[in-house]
């Protein structure tokens, strides 16, 4: 395992464009077969496409408590670290990877709060508030990426989970979260409008914190439209 400075990447990518990945229902797999030249963040569980695709993220992000928690994040956690060009760990997760400190891992190791803020010296600390979204974001302005374009960051959080039959459809697949997160889902349901309303605000926060410093952000998904402005995926590709 090779742990390098957050430091290391500032500026690592100025003027490049780059995609991030989220995990909503606009995201397919064929989709990312055709990111497969371009740089991309990915987050969390997003090894649910790999037996899909032949694309694999260039960063990954793990940021979220729940891969210490539930053994199926910590799982998809463990193949990323190993599939991606190089992650982006919140230290306190670093137990998820002790069993692989052998291999060929190239990690960087983050400080991260939640405080709803942005932090622009990634290289310090990430904020996670709301979303991994919001700290890959983060990563990207801190790397110099520009444009960057979101892929399958949509919203609906609230109205697209079945309580009953716990049926996922705000992610790309209903595999995404594993059983026991769905479980726990089901019973505090009132956590979904909190995330969404929480994820909403991160996003606010990143157009309002890139605004005027010639920095652009587009999206993919209509879901966002309204924060970011909106590009289809093929124009995305070919801009």
């Amino acid at each position: 395992m090779i742990i390098k400075d957050v430091a290391e990447f500032r500026a690592a990518h100025k003027h490049k464009k780059c995609f991030m990945i989220g995990t909503g229902p606009s995201l397919t797999y064929s989709m990312l077969d055709k990111l497969i030249p371009h740089y991309t963040f990915a987050m969390n569980n997003i090894s649910v496409v790999y037996p899909h695709t032949e694309w694999r993220p260039t960063y990954y992000v793990n940021v979220a408590h729940s891969t210490r928690r539930y053994e199926h994040w910590t799982s998809c956690a463990r193949e990323s670290l190993g599939a991606a060009s190089h992650s982006f760990l919140w230290a306190k997760n670093l137990g998820i990877v002790m069993e692989m400190a052998h291999s060929d891992v190239n990690l960087s190791l983050l400080s991260c709060h939640k405080c709803p803020q942005w932090e622009w010296n990634a290289d310090h600390a990430v904020s996670r508030w709301g979303t991994s979204m919001f700290s890959a974001l983060q990563l990207a302005i801190f790397m110099g990426f520009h444009p960057i374009y979101l892929v399958g960051c949509d919203l609906g959080y609230s109205t697209n989970f079945n309580s009953d039959t716990l049926q996922d459809s705000f992610h790309f697949s209903n595999d995404y979260l594993g059983d026991e997160k769905k479980r726990w889902i089901a019973e505090n349901r009132k956590t979904l409008f909190i995330d969404e309303a929480n994820t909403y605000v991160a996003h606010m926060l990143t157009q309002l914190a890139i605004a005027g410093m010639g920095r652009i952000i587009k999206t993919c998904s209509l879901a966002l439209s309204h924060i970011y402005p909106y590009i289809s995926f093929e124009d995305a590709l070919n801009e």
